[in-house]
């Protein structure tokens, strides 16, 4: 289901990533896979392969014939396919055991200790996803370099994905309507995003139109209100609440508003 955020994994899913390790790569089973479900219940299961392909083997089967896709597949199709694949069969291999070491950083006044990959043990999932990057080990001792003072304000400023954990935390939304909540703010211009850090920044307009809304229609836009109507539609949803009634009281509601 492609606008899920479920992160469970079945036991046909698990299979999956056991035949892919054993049968393609030829790697002990015993040794890499490790099924992990991450997660119980839930209607629908995380975004995963339904079989043990890889991008090499679809696109040769695609070339022979074999797989007819539905429509023509661009590069980025094939890019997603393969960040999808290789993720979600390193989510069932083993832990990788890496050496890491510790650097504590002094600068005016204030300490922070830092922690750096420096060396791999046991690759582990790495040897299907490598996403981590081994740096130069520090030899011990005391190090002294220029810094650069980069004063920044004191407004937190939100990238779209600490707003989506913010909307699940309070709950806000749905996960089919998360990411479109923040698409319509970035197409009405009400907010950009940084090209450089990806924080999204209120624009004038967004500013004045929340303004508008907060000043003149709070109770019907304010986050406790959006959290009740979440509730009632849940309540709609189990047969506890009759949709006619609460459209008939909404409406009531917006028709009384001057």
């Amino acid at each position: 289901y492609h606008r899920t955020d479920s992160v469970r994994v079945s036991t046909f899913g698990q299979y999956i990533a056991k035949a892919y390790l054993e049968d393609v790569l030829g790697i002990e089973t015993s040794k890499l896979f490790k099924p992990r479900s991450w997660s119980v219940g839930g209607a629908h299961e995380c975004i995963r392969p339904t079989r043990p392909i890889d991008t090499e083997r679809l696109l040769k089967l695609i070339n022979e014939g074999i797989i007819t896709p539905i429509k023509p597949l661009t590069k980025n199709h094939i890019k997603l396919y393969d960040l999808i694949f290789k993720r979600f069969i390193a989510s069932q291999m083993v832990e990788a055991k890496v050496i890491k070491q510790k650097i504590e950083v002094n600068m005016l006044g204030a300490k922070k200790e830092l922690e750096r990959i420096v060396g791999i043990v046991e690759p582990g999932f790495l040897k299907m996803y490598p996403v981590i990057q081994v740096e130069k080990k520090l030899d011990t001792g005391k190090y002294y370099g220029k810094v650069e003072i980069i004063e920044k304000p004191k407004v937190h400023l939100f990238t779209q994905g600490d707003v989506v954990k913010l909307m699940k935390e309070r709950g806000v939304g749905r996960p089919s309507t998360y990411a479109k909540i923040i698409q319509t703010l970035l197409q009405r211009n009400y907010v950009i995003e940084s090209k450089k850090s990806k924080r999204l920044i209120p624009t004038e307009l967004g500013v004045k139109v929340y303004t508008c809304l907060s000043r003149n229609y709070f109770q019907l836009i304010s986050e406790e209100r959006t959290v009740m109507l979440e509730k009632i539609m849940d309540e709609i949803e189990e047969g506890k609440r009759n949709y006619v009634d609460v459209l008939d009281e909404l409406y009531e509601e917006i028709k009384s508003i001057p």
